[in-house]
C-alpha cells in the first residue's frame, strides 16, 4: 500500500451501513490515485463496500446540496463522534478483543464509513449517500451526463437512457427499485453475527418499520435543485404502500439470512428465530388481503423452511429464492394496486377475537348456568377427543365444562402502566444464556401437551386460542407483546415476565440513570415484590381454572424456587453496581405465607375426564420447526415441583404396580404410571 502523496490528493469517503442508526461527521481520507486502485475488499475483513469505487458524500453534495444538508442532521451523521465513548461500546470491544472501534474492528462493517490508510481500515465518517445508492465510481459520470447543457434541456429519451445506464453500472434508485435500496438497511439491522451477539454482548438488532424509517431520513429535494421549491416532499400514499410491502418481505428474507448464520442454540439463534416468526406472521397477514402470486410463493417458501441452527445452506437458499420474488414485486407494483394494505398499515386489520371473547378480562357475563361459586361439576367419564382431532366437533356435546367465569387474565394480575416489548435484555448476555436452559424458557412447549389441551378445553378454549395473547393460558405461559394481544404468542416466559414491562425503564436503565423502579421495573430485591411476582403464576386461585384441572401451586416452595433461578449478578453487573443483595429464605417464606392468607385457594371439585399424558410436547409451527436433536428442558405446570438433578441421591424403588405388556389397556397403563409417580413423589418427601 502506498503512503499518502500530497501532490495527488483525492477526497475519498467510504460509507458503510449503520447498524443502529449511527452516523458520522464529514471526514476526508487523502490517498494517491494509484493507492485507490490497489485497494480491494480483501485488504480488510471489515469492509463491505469497495473503497476504490467510493466518490464521497461531498461529491454528491455538489449537486444535491439540500439532500446533503438533510443527511447531516440525521442520526446517520450525528453520533459518529460519541458512539465509541459509551460504556456499552467499550464493553463490546473488550469482549471481542478490539482496542478501538474505528480501526480494524468489526464495528466498521456497519457503524462507520471507513477507508484504508497505512494498510489499515479506519473510520472517517458514518453512513452517507453511496451506502444506500451504491458506490459511485462506475455510475456517477453517467448519472451526471444530461446530453445537453443542463438538466432542464435534457430530452426525455436521453433521461430514460441515462437512468438505465446508471442502474446497469451499479446505481441504486428507490424510485425504480425500492428493494435494492432498502436491502441495505436490513443487511446490518438484523445484526447477522453470531459471535458478536453471544460473546460480544451486542444487541440482537432492531425492528425495521420501513415506512416510518424512510420518512425519518426523507430527502426528497429533487425539485429544489432546479426551481425555487425548497420543500422536503413527503412520500405519496402509493409509495408508502410499496415501502410497507417490500419492508415486510425484506424483514423475513434477512431474518432467514441471520438465522442461517447460527451454528448452535444460543441467544443469537433465539433472537433470529423470533425475528423469523414475527416476520412470517406479518407476511401471512399481507397475503390474506393481497392477491399477488410472487407473495404466495414467498409464503410457501417460508412454510417449507426448516428453521433451526446449523441449517445455513438451506436457509440461505430459501432467502435467495425469496429475494428473486421480492425483486420481481419491487419492479412490478406501483402502489395503486396495493390499496388493500391500508388496513394493515393503519393497524385496523388485526385478527378478530373469538365470538365469545368480547368484553375484556371477564369473558362470560355470568357464571355457568345454575352453578354457584365453588359448586362441583358433575364428573364426566365419557371418552373425549382432542380439540385438534378429526372427531373433535362430534365429541363437543359430550365434553365437560368447568364452573365459574371464563376470563382472559386471572383477576389478581396487575394492570401494567407500561408496555411489554420483548426481545430480551441483550446487555445481560450471561442471564440470556441461563434462560435458554431454564425451564421457564420451555413454558410454551407444555401448551401443546395433551394434558394442557385437556385443561384448556374444559376451561373453554380451543388449541388455537391457547396461544393467543388475549386468552388465559398466555398470562403465565408466554410473554405477550403490548399491541399484539390478539396475536399468537411467540415468546415464552422472559425477562420482562419477572422484571416488568420495559417500555418505560429500558432506555434510562441502559444509560445508567437509575434502575427504573418508578418506570415499570419490579424491585425483585424486595421479598414482598419478588413473592408477588412469582405468585402471579405459581399460586393459582382462579375458580374455573382449578375446576378444569389446573394445578393449584399449593406445594410451591418460594425459597427453593428462588434459589433455583439465581442468574445474577454477572461480572459486568458487579463492576457497575456491586454485589447483588441476597434475600433470606425466611423473608421469602414469610412474605409468601402472608400472600397465601390474603389470596386463598378456593374449594372446587375438579371436572373428571379420562386422564391424559402430562408430558409436554415440542412446540411446532408451519414455519418454525423444532430441531429433533436440540435439548429443551421440560417445564412444569405452575405448582408442580421441579426436581433438580443435584437434589436426587441414591435410588428410588418405585416399580409399576402391575405387569404390563402389549395387551395392557391404555387406562391400566395410565393408572400404573400414576401410581409410580405418586411413589416417587412420596420418596422425595413431596405430598402430591
Amino acid at each position: 500500500m502506498k503512503g499518502l502523496i500530497g501532490s495527488h490528493i483525492k477526497q475519498l469517503r467510504i460509507p458503510l451501513l449503520m447498524l443502529l442508526g449511527i452516523g458520522g461527521c464529514i471526514g476526508v481520507a487523502v490517498l494517491s490515485a494509484q493507492s485507490v486502485q490497489e485497494i480491494s475488499l480483501s485488504d480488510s475483513p471489515y469492509l463491505r463496500i469497495d473503497p476504490a469505487k467510493i466518490q464521497g458524500a461531498e461529491v454528491c453534495g455538489e449537486c444535491h446540496a439540500k439532500e446533503f444538508d438533510s443527511w447531516n442532521q440525521t442520526v446517520h451523521q450525528t453520533q459518529f463522534a460519541t458512539l465509541h465513548q459509551s460504556d456499552k461500546a467499550q464493553s463490546i470491544l473488550e469482549n471481542m478483543g478490539f482496542r478501538l472501534s474505528k480501526r480494524e474492528s468489526m464495528c466498521l462493517t456497519c457503524h462507520y464509513t471507513a477507508t484504508i490508510r497505512r494498510d489499515q481500515a479506519r473510520a472517517v465518517s458514518g453512513v452517507s449517500c453511496e451506502s444506500c445508492h451504491g458506490a459511485g465510481r462506475d455510475w456517477m459520470d453517467t448519472h451526471n451526463d444530461y446530453g445537453a447543457a443542463d438538466h432542464d434541456t435534457e430530452t426525455a429519451a436521453h433521461k430514460i437512457e441515462r437512468i438505465r445506464n446508471s442502474v446497469d453500472a451499479g446505481m441504486l434508485r428507490p424510485s425504480g427499485d425500492v428493494y435494492s435500496v432498502a436491502a441495505n438497511c436490513f443487511e446490518c439491522h438484523t445484526v447477522p453475527n453470531e459471535k458478536l451477539i453471544n460473546e460480544g454482548g451486542h444487541p440482537s438488532g432492531s425492528k425495521i418499520e420501513l415506512v416510518s424509517w424512510a420518512d425519518s431520513i426523507r430527502h426528497n429535494f429533487l425539485a429544489a435543485q432546479w426551481s425555487s421549491d425548497t420543500s422536503n416532499r413527503s412520500q405519496s400514499v402509493e409509495r408508502k404502500r410499496i415501502f410497507f410491502l417490500i419492508g415486510a418481505i425484506l424483514d423475513y428474507e434477512y431474518s432467514l439470512r441471520g438465522l442461517a448464520m447460527a451454528s448452535e442454540r444460543s441467544p443469537y439463534s433465539k433472537a433470529m428465530e423470533r425475528r423469523v416468526k414475527v416476520a412470517f406472521r406479518e407476511l401471512r397477514k399481507i397475503s390474506d388481503v393481497l392477491s399477488l402470486q410472487d407473495l404466495v410463493d414467498i409464503v410457501r417458501i417460508g412454510g417449507e423452511a426448516r428453521l433451526v441452527p446449523g441449517n445455513g445452506p438451506a436457509l440461505t437458499a430459501s432467502a435467495d429464492e425469496i429475494s428473486s420474488h421480492a425483486k420481481a414485486i419491487s419492479g412490478a407494483v406501483d402502489g395503486l394496486d396495493l390499496s388493500s394494505l391500508e388496513g394493515l398499515m393503519s393497524g385496523d386489520a388485526v385478527a378478530q377475537p373469538a365470538a365469545d371473547n368480547e368484553g375484556g378480562a371477564l369473558l362470560d357475563s355470568e357464571p355457568e348456568a345454575d352453578a354457584p361459586s365453588g359448586a362441583a361439576a358433575a364428573p364426566v367419564t365419557t371418552e373425549t377427543a382432542d380439540a385438534d382431532s378429526p372427531g373433535a366437533a362430534a365429541a363437543t356435546t359430550n365434553r365437560a365444562t368447568a364452573v365459574g367465569q371464563r376470563r382472559s387474565r386471572p383477576s389478581w394480575f396487575p394492570t401494567e402502566s407500561f408496555e411489554t416489548t420483548v426481545p430480551g435484555c441483550s446487555c445481560h448476555t450471561p442471564a440470556e444464556e441461563w434462560l435458554l436452559d431454564d425451564p421457564h424458557s420451555g413454558s410454551l412447549d407444555i401448551i401443546s401437551s395433551p394434558r394442557a389441551k385437556q385443561i384448556a378445553r374444559i376451561y373453554g378454549l380451543s388449541s388455537d386460542q391457547m396461544l393467543r395473547g388475549d386468552q388465559m393460558c398466555m398470562s403465565c405461559h408466554g410473554t405477550v407483546v403490548s399491541g399484539d394481544e390478539r396475536e399468537e404468542v411467540f415468546d415464552a416466559v422472559s425477562c420482562e415476565s419477572c422484571h416488568g414491562p420495559s417500555s418505560g425503564y429500558l432506555d434510562p436503565h441502559e444509560r445508567g440513570n437509575g434502575a427504573g423502579y418508578n418506570l415499570g421495573m419490579r424491585n425483585l430485591k424486595n421479598a414482598t415484590l419478588r413473592v408477588s411476582t412469582c405468585a402471579t403464576c405459581h399460586h393459582i386461585t382462579d375458580e374455573r381454572l382449578l375446576s378444569a384441572g389446573h394445578p393449584t401451586g399449593e406445594d410451591y416452595d418460594i425459597a427453593v424456587a428462588s434459589a433455583n433461578i439465581e442468574h445474577w449478578p454477572d461480572d459486568e453487573n458487579i463492576k457497575r453496581s456491586g454485589p447483588y443483595p441476597s434475600l433470606s429464605s425466611g423473608a421469602l417464606t414469610s412474605a409468601f405465607s402472608l400472600l397465601r392468607s390474603t389470596r386463598t385457594i378456593p374449594s372446587v371439585t375438579v371436572v373428571q375426564e379420562t386422564p391424559v399424558s402430562t408430558e409436554p410436547a415440542r412446540a411446532s409451527n408451519s414455519a418454525i420447526r423444532a430441531d429433533p436433536g436440540a435439548t429443551i428442558g421440560t417445564f412444569s405446570l405452575p405448582g408442580t415441583p421441579r426436581i433438580r438433578q443435584d437434589q436426587v441421591t441414591g435410588t428410588i424403588d418405585a416399580p409399576l404396580p402391575i405387569d404390563t405388556g402389549d395387551a395392557t389397556s391404555t387406562e391400566d397403563l395410565l393408572l400404573a404410571v400414576k401410581h409410580r409417580l405418586e411413589a416417587i413423589y412420596r420418596a422425595l418427601g413431596r405430598s402430591n
